[in-house]
């Protein structure tokens, strides 16, 4: 029954480590796809940009 309670205690533990890890992946992973996306809206925005440019001249 010790042993018992011993296990479910570091399974218990080890959950909420794995949780927490689990919670810091998932930040990260966030962080670097909102960082790539910022990455490739800006890049997308610069051609977009040079393209009006190139075909739509400004008028002023």
């Amino acid at each position: 029954s010790l042993l018992f309670r011993f296990f479910r205690y570091h399974l218990r533990r080890a959950e909420r480590l794995l949780n927490s890890r689990l919670v810091l992946v998932r930040v990260v992973v966030l962080f670097y796809a909102f960082r790539y996306l910022r990455v490739y809206f800006l890049e997308v925005q610069a051609e977009l940009l040079r393209l009006r440019r190139r075909y739509f001249p400004p008028f002023f």
